[in-house]
């Protein structure tokens, strides 16, 4: 009963997140959750908003079945972004070279016993448009929403987005602020890295002056640092449609600004991070507030870590206790 209701969005979390698909679910249980519902698809849309919605295909009957439509222009437009659509098909795909006969002892079974199915998912759009995506049960949150959870979901956002206006919240050096004329395009795309604000201060208050959600594309936030310039910070919907995320809520909307300092780090460690430093003893989860995401790491030996970051220009090595023990600049540039 348990995962029939987490299926039907009938818990208290699943107001706000999709329903928590688990590596047992059956392909009979995602059908019956979303066969002949109304959803909300998304998916990355190239260029923001010229561009084809990648992850979804036109999509047309064929033999009972449906395929991909053929040719470059293949590609969901842009405008159904976001839009709402009747799944009308969700066909079991099998995996290259998997047999589709009886069982090794010769027995029948449905294809609605199947396990962490891979599948398909057909919708109708009310213009009649047909457009087909393909997922594992884990990962189908990245391509709709039920939509009764989405209204609750995009309701549950503004509330919070309410709240945040006139807070307080935090930068890590794994969050990405943007000069205040960044636009949307420009945050989300190739030019990311130039339009970024690479000085900002991290664990210092930063205020939050606006916040705007889009839907299907995520969260603007406007900030004023402590010079008092203006900065811009931009959520994707990965932060907070995850229905796994046992984080607060209004966290999740926040992606990578922080509404806190963890208690967890010491003052040194806070300082560190302040001046984007390293020391040793330094915990490994500081490290990445203090310096970044890695890019890799490496085992080192004695249960030890090699983490690399800025493309193989530093690498700091974390001892078995999880503290950094040494690390060196590569840079030659």
């Amino acid at each position: 009963m348990k995962t029939i209701a987490i299926l039907l969005g009938l818990t208290t979390a699943a107001l706000a997140q999709q329903p928590d698909f688990n590596r047992k679910t059956t392909l009979g249980e995602v059908r019956r959750a979303f066969l002949n519902q109304r959803v909300v698809i998304s998916g990355h849309v190239m260029n923001m908003i010229h561009g084809p919605v990648l992850d979804w295909y036109l999509a047309r009957p064929s033999g009972g079945d449906y395929q991909m439509v053929g040719g470059l222009d293949c590609y969901l437009a842009p405008g159904y972004n976001g839009q709402t659509a009747t799944v009308i098909a969700i066909p079991l795909r099998r995996m290259f070279g998997e047999s589709s006969g009886p069982n090794a002892l010769g027995e029948t079974t449905s294809e609605d016993a199947t396990v962490n199915p891979y599948f398909d998912i057909i919708v109708r759009f009310d213009d009649g448009t047909l457009a087909m995506n393909s997922a594992y049960a884990s990962t189908l949150y990245m391509q709709v929403s039920l939509a009764g959870q989405q209204a609750s979901l995009e309701e549950h956002i503004h509330q919070e987005l309410s709240r945040l206006i006139g807070s307080t919240v935090y930068a890590a050096a794994f969050s990405p602020l943007y000069q205040p004329d960044t636009t949307l395009e420009d945050m989300t795309g190739r030019l990311a890295d130039v339009k970024r604000t690479w000085d900002a201060p991290l664990f210092q208050p930063l205020t939050v002056t606006a916040a705007k959600y889009i839907p299907s594309t995520g969260i603007v936030f406007k900030v004023q640092l402590p010079s008092g310039a203006a900065a811009l910070s931009f959520t994707e919907p990965f932060f907070y449609t995850q229905a796994n995320d046992k984080s607060p809520f209004v966290q999740q909307i926040l992606g990578s600004l922080l509404r806190r300092i963890d208690p967890k780090f010491t003052p040194r460690e806070v300082e560190a991070i302040q001046h984007r430093t390293l020391f040793r003893g330094m915990s490994k989860d500081a490290v990445e507030y203090s310096v970044g995401l890695k890019d890799k790491g490496n085992d080192w030996g004695r249960g030890g870590e090699q983490w690399i970051f800025d493309k193989g220009n530093m690498i700091v090595y974390i001892d078995a206790a999880g503290k950094v023990e040494d690390w060196q600049m590569m840079n030659t540039r």
